[in-house]
C-alpha cells in the first residue's frame, strides 16, 4: 500500500479515461470551466454540498460544506485509477486530498495538486440506492463532515466510518438527474495460507465488505489458516464470507470431495458462501462433475455455492449444467493491481457475480499481495448469498 504526500502510484492521470458519461478532464484549465461535467457531491445530513472554500486555486485551500450555489468550486470530477477514484475540483484542477498523508480521525480534507499519493485516491461503497461512502485509499477512513455540523462552512475530515448520515454522500451529475458517483462495484479479498495471519479488522476498515478464504482440497487436505480466517471475517464484520474447495476432477469423484470439503467446514454460519474453485485437470467431463459436487453441497448446507474458474478454463468446459450457479471469474489483463479496462469474458452466463481482477493486489491487513475481486451489485445483493 502506498502512503503518505510524494509516494507515487505507477500510472499518470493524463492516462486515465472517465466515468461512463463523463467528459475526460485535462490537467489544464479548460476556456471554460462551466463546461466541465462533473459531480455536486451533497451530505447526507445537511443536503450541503462538498466546496473549496472561497473558491481558491491554491494548494491547502480547505474543503468545506456550503449551501449548492452551482459554482465550479462545487464541482467534481471523478476519474478512475485502478480500484479507486481521483477527484478532481473543476474550478481549480486541485484533487481532494487527506493533508498531509495523515491516517488520524480529525485530519482535515483540503485540495492539493496531483502528487500520485495514496491520500488522494478514494474508494466508493454504495450504501442505499443513492448515497456512497467515500474511504481513503491511505487512511481506511471516511469522508465526514466534523461533527455532524449542518452549518454552512463547516469543515470536511477524515474518520472511522460509522455509519452516520455525515458520512454519506449523494452525486448530483451537473446537468442531469441525481446518481451516486463512482462504481456500483463492491470489494473483497480471496486468500489461503500463502498469505499467512491476516488482519482482518485492517482488510474491512480498507472497504472491503467481502472476502474468500481457502478451505480444503482434493480428499484431504485441509488449509492450516481456514479456522483462523473463518473466525477473522467473521469478527471483523464482513458481509460475506467465502470458503472454497480446490477441485481436483482428475483424480477424485465429486462426491469425495464433497464430503471432505463438508466435513472441514461443517455447518455454515449465517454470512457464509461455499465456493467451488474449479481451474485444473480439465476435460470433457468436468462440466458433469463440477455440476454433481455444487449439487451435492446445495443439497446439504442449503446454500447455493459459487462457482470460481477463469475464461480459459470454462471455454473448454461443457457448463450448461453450470449456469445456475452465481459465476466468480478470474480474468486479471496485464495483473498489475489495477483493474482491467475490459470485462472478462463469461461464456453462456448472463453476467458475472465476482470478478477477481488481479493475484497482485496491495491491501492493508495482508502481508504481501493477495487476489482481489468486484462484485457485481448492491450491499443487498452481497447480504442474500450468504
Amino acid at each position: 500500500m502506498v502512503t503518505g504526500r510524494g509516494q507515487r502510484l505507477a500510472a499518470p492521470l493524463a492516462a486515465l479515461v472517465v466515468v461512463a458519461g463523463l467528459v475526460l478532464v485535462p490537467l489544464s484549465r479548460p476556456a471554460s470551466a462551466a463546461g466541465v461535467a462533473g459531480y455536486e457531491l451533497l451530505a447526507a445530513h445537511s443536503g450541503k454540498a462538498l466546496d473549496v472554500a472561497g473558491a481558491a486555486g491554491n494548494d491547502g485551500a480547505g474543503v468545506i460544506q456550503w449551501p449548492v450555489n452551482g459554482q465550479t468550486n462545487q464541482r467534481w470530477v471523478p476519474l478512475p485509477f485502478g480500484d479507486a477514484f481521483v477527484f478532481v475540483n473543476a474550478n481549480s484542477y486541485k484533487v481532494l486530498d487527506v493533508a498531509g498523508g495523515s491516517t488520524q480521525d480529525g485530519a482535515p480534507i483540503i485540495q492539493w495538486g496531483w502528487n500520485g499519493g495514496a491520500n488522494q485516491l478514494w474508494r466508493l461503497t454504495p450504501v442505499g440506492s443513492d448515497h456512497a461512502v467515500f474511504i481513503n485509499a491511505n487512511s481506511g477512513k471516511a469522508l465526514d463532515v466534523a461533527g455532524a455540523s449542518t452549518a454552512d462552512g463547516a469543515g470536511a475530515i477524515q474518520w472511522t466510518w460509522n455509519g452516520a448520515a455525515n458520512q454519506l454522500w449523494k452525486g448530483v451529475a451537473v446537468g442531469g438527474p441525481a446518481t451516486t458517483p463512482g462504481p456500483t462495484y463492491l470489494r473483497g479479498i480471496d486468500v489461503s495460507n500463502w498469505q499467512g495471519a491476516v488482519d482482518w479488522p485492517a482488510v474491512k476498515a480498507s472497504g472491503r465488505v467481502f472476502a474468500f478464504a481457502k478451505a480444503s482440497e482434493g480428499v484431504d487436505y485441509v488449509d492450516p489458516t481456514m479456522a483462523q480466517n473463518r473466525r477473522g471475517m467473521a469478527a471483523a464484520g464482513l458481509t460475506l464470507r467465502g470458503l472454497y474447495h480446490y477441485a481436483h476432477p482428475g483424480l477424485n469423484t465429486p462426491a469425495q470431495e464433497a464430503q471432505h470439503f463438508l466435513s472441514t467446514v461443517g455447518p455454515l454460519a449465517s454470512g457464509e458462501v461455499p465456493v467451488l474453485d474449479l481451474e485444473v485437470e480439465g476435460g470433457p467431463d468436468v462440466g458433469s462433475w463440477a455440476a454433481q459436487w455444487l449439487g451435492a453441497v446445495q443439497q446439504a448446507t442449503g446454500r447455493r455455492p459459487l462457482l470460481y474458474s477463469n475464461a480459459y478454463y470454462l471455454s473448454n468446459t461443457a457448463t450448461a449444467s453450470l449456469t445456475q450457479y452465481p459465476l466468480w471469474v478470474a480474468t486479471w489483463g496485464v495483473n498489475d493491481g489495477t483493474v482491467p479496462a475490459s470485462p472478462p469474458d463469461i461464456g453462456r452466463w448472463d453476467h458475472w457475480t465476482f470478478w477477481q481482477y488481479t493475484s497482485k493486489a496491495s491491501v492493508p491487513g495482508v502481508t504481501g499481495q493477495c487476489d482481489a475481486s468486484l462484485f457485481a451489485g448492491s450491499m443487498a445483493d452481497l447480504a442474500a448469498l450468504g
